[in-house]
């Protein structure tokens, strides 16, 4: 007999909104015995509720994420491994598919799609429209390569394996597309997100996430047997370019005084609400329209990326986006069925290779013609081989629609899934790679103007000592962008082991400064061996450029008093706690608030 819960009970429910301990039901429906809506007068077999919009993550699968996630990757960190691969075996252990400790992998997915969101708003906040202007030729030139050159070899591949010309199109789209959350992710924990490999990951995944409209516009497109696709996607493209121009214009004029009104109230929770509202309403609006929710997010951190709150915002968001990053990859991992890999490995193992290498000799071959180093064509290509989360979003609605056999879809999502995982591995082979071929210390004006042509807003150090090492350690945990210069070969070298941008050259030169970016820097920093190299370089740049902040390191009191006289913004002396001072002072002439500066200085512990 179908027992009912009655009216009263679900007005019940429905004030009660979402809450820990409701578990879903069968497709055709139910009613719930969580705690909230169950009769205690009903026996304990009583159907569940299948409304999983009522209900979030049961209580005790949320210790258990969070327990697992805490031992392996506690586990993994202490073996020198990516936490990225600790989350994705975590997951894959714990879930449907492993032991199945967790079984429902429905609503933990819809919250872990939020760490997409919260990461690529992050990385819009360390952008700008300017530096993402300096960047188009990277974006719709290289990724645009990218995407066309690999989604057509698959599309090849698949229409000689017999498979239909839509079916081979979703196949060869969706597999052209990278993981932009796990990429960003790990060149994040690297600090590698402000260098040039870190820059041309960031240049492609964003074409590749504006691939994804046209993409997801085809697959109900080709269930319905629409003839007319060029006008669909033509349609959907011009709402996009329109959505997202309202969203640019109005956000520009509203943010800033939203923010002062709100900081003026010195409210701080209210502050962070608000934080929140931006980032999910904007995202909500991007996704209403059939754009992704992460290029929304994208879009807001720009916008708030240009407002003097940039930095306090940054402070706020990071919280939620490590915890639903972490649990964005535990669920990754759930996805892996050994069961199926098992039984059937030649054809997995076979797509997994031909993926990664496919996409790898693409990408190398395209950032090659494109005049890129051999160490940064390599290391980028094998860092972007994978596939991406959205491949997941694609595959799984093609086979919904009955436009991919649902066998050939769990074999794609498997292999997406699994080259997922193996990203950490791969990025770690591209680092040998890169330590194998950056052998040349003297990288001649070409290579230098390569390495900035799309910076703005960068940091020039001159001089690459110990105090210069110093501050490119400290700007790459900052994720703040530089390009260093030294006439030292061996300090070069040594800069270059650490994998910083540096170069040979003299910087009291105008060409070579030219070449550096200096016009468009953002600040100078100089740390010369020599006083009266020190002097004449600050003369010179102020002179050319009378509103580039130049911070110097002094030698002595008489030298420090010259440099200013030069016009130094800041002359630091030379002593043991001059590395702080230094640190300091550059932030200072970024524009970080006190408070930011003071909490940079405390991590550092200097």
């Amino acid at each position: 007999m179908q027992h009912q819960v009655a009216p009263a009970r679900r007005k019940i429910i429905g004030q009660a909104g979402t809450h820990a301990f409701g578990r879903a039901g069968d497709e055709k429906g139910g009613w719930c015995d969580c705690i909230f809506c169950h009769d205690p007068s009903l026996p304990k077999t009583a159907p569940a509720c299948n409304n999983k919009s009522m209900h979030s993550v049961p209580l005790p699968d949320l210790v258990i994420l969070l327990a697992s996630a805490v031992a392996i990757v506690a586990a993994f960190r202490a073996l020198r491994v990516s936490p990225v691969l600790g989350y994705l075996v975590a997951g894959a252990i714990i879930g449907p598919k492993g032991l199945g400790v967790i079984a429902d992998l429905d609503t933990t997915e819809s919250i872990a799609e939020f760490g997409i969101v919260f990461l690529l708003f992050m990385i819009g906040l360390e952008m700008s429209f300017d530096r993402l202007k300096a960047m188009r030729k990277k974006v719709f030139g290289i990724g645009t390569t990218q995407v066309v050159l690999t989604g057509g070899l698959f599309l090849g591949v698949v229409l000689a394996m017999g498979e239909s010309f839509n079916t081979a199109l979703i196949v060869g789209g969706g597999l052209a597309l990278s993981s932009t959350a796990l990429v960003l992710q790990v060149l994040e924990q690297r600090k590698e997100l402000a260098s040039q490999t870190g820059r041309l990951a960031l240049a492609i995944l964003i074409l590749q996430d504006l691939a994804v409209l046209p993409l997801l516009v085809l697959v109900p497109a080709m269930a319905a047997g629409d003839a007319s696709l060029g006008a669909t996607i033509g349609m959907s493209a011009l709402r996009a370019v329109l959505v997202l121009g309202v969203i640019i214009i109005v956000g520009r004029v509203v943010l800033r005084p939203l923010f002062r009104i709100i900081a003026q109230l010195d409210v701080h929770e209210l502050f962070v609400a608000v934080t929140l509202l931006v980032v999910l309403g904007i995202s909500w609006m991007t996704e209403a329209v059939g754009l992704s929710m992460a290029l929304g997010a994208f879009i807001a951190g720009l916008l708030v990326a240009e407002t003097e709150f940039q930095h306090q915002v940054e402070v706020d968001v990071r919280p939620y986006k490590s915890l639903l990053m972490g649990l964005f990859f535990m669920t990754v991992g759930m996805k892996i069925d050994i069961d199926f890999i098992v039984h059937h490995a030649a054809e997995i193992a076979l797509g997994t290779v031909a993926l990664i290498s496919v996409k790898s000799m693409v990408l190398y071959g395209v950032l090659r013609m494109f005049k890129y180093s051999k160490r940064t064509s390599g290391h980028t290509a094998l860092l972007l081989a994978q596939g991406g989360e959205f491949g997941f979003i694609l595959f799984g609605l093609a086979e919904q629609l009955n436009v991919l056999e649902a066998g050939l879809a769990k074999q794609l999502l498997l292999i997406i899934a699994i080259t997922m995982a193996l990203t950490p591995l791969l990025d770690s082979l591209g680092m040998q790679l890169e330590k194998r071929w950056w052998r040349r210390v003297r990288a001649n004006p070409e290579q230098m103007a390569k390495e900035s042509q799309d910076l703005i807003g960068h940091i020039v150090i001159a001089g690459y000592g110990r105090m210069g090492r110093l501050m490119g350690d400290f700007l790459g945990s900052e994720k703040i962008p530089f390009i260093a210069v030294d006439t030292n070969p061996r300090e070069v070298a040594a800069g270059r082991k650490r994998h910083h941008p540096v170069y040979y050259g003299n910087a009291s030169q105008p060409d070579l400064l030219h070449t550096l970016g200096i016009a468009r820097a953002k600040a100078l920093i100089i740390t010369l061996h020599e006083p009266e190299a020190a002097s004449i370089l600050t003369k010179l740049v102020r002179q050319s450029y009378p509103e580039l902040p130049i911070l110097v390191r002094a030698h002595d009191r008489e030298h420090l008093v010259q440099l200013q006289e030069y016009g130094a913004t800041y002359a630091v002396p030379e002593l043991e706690v001059s590395g702080k001072r230094m640190m300091a002072q550059l932030l200072s002439a970024l524009g970080r608030p006190e408070e930011d500066i003071r909490r940079v200085m405390r991590a550092l512990a200097i």
